[in-house]
């Protein structure tokens, strides 16, 4: 995955292995290695801070739609999100929906995006940067 890559190589997280959410249900959060093979699951923020200090994380579009709808507590959710490092494949409204989430927890949100689709998430966060071809 492209934005797991580009995560590593400008050190978002830990360097050499990533962790993918593939899975997430009522009673956690389950991680693939990037081949898909399932390696972890954790139940709560403080399991996820743990496996992001061995592990890029990342989330996809469909793993924080499954999380907004299955993790009843909107608090735990915006916990949960804040120790993942990378976001991919994610929609306008997920990245207003994550930059919501962060700014709600007291975090300082920086948003890059390409402008167009991105301008909720780009005016909701702290500081927006809006990355034009010319």
């Amino acid at each position: 995955m492209t934005a797991i890559h580009v995560g590593q190589e400008l050190a978002f997280g830990p360097s050499g292995s990533s962790r993918i959410s593939s899975r997430c249900t009522e009673n956690g959060i389950v991680w693939s290695d990037q081949d898909g093979v399932e390696k972890e699951k954790t139940t709560s923020p403080e399991e996820i801070k743990e496996l992001a200090l061995k592990h890029t994380l990342c989330f996809t579009g469909d793993a924080i739609e499954e999380l907004a709808s299955k993790m009843l507590d909107k608090i735990l959710v915006a916990k949960t999100l804040q120790y993942v490092q990378v976001f991919a494949r994610t929609s306008p409204n997920q990245k207003d929906f994550i930059v919501g989430k962060l700014n709600a927890l007291g975090l300082t949100t920086l948003m890059c995006g390409d402008g167009t689709n991105d301008v909720g998430s780009l005016k909701r966060s702290h500081c927006g940067v809006a990355v034009i071809n010319k």
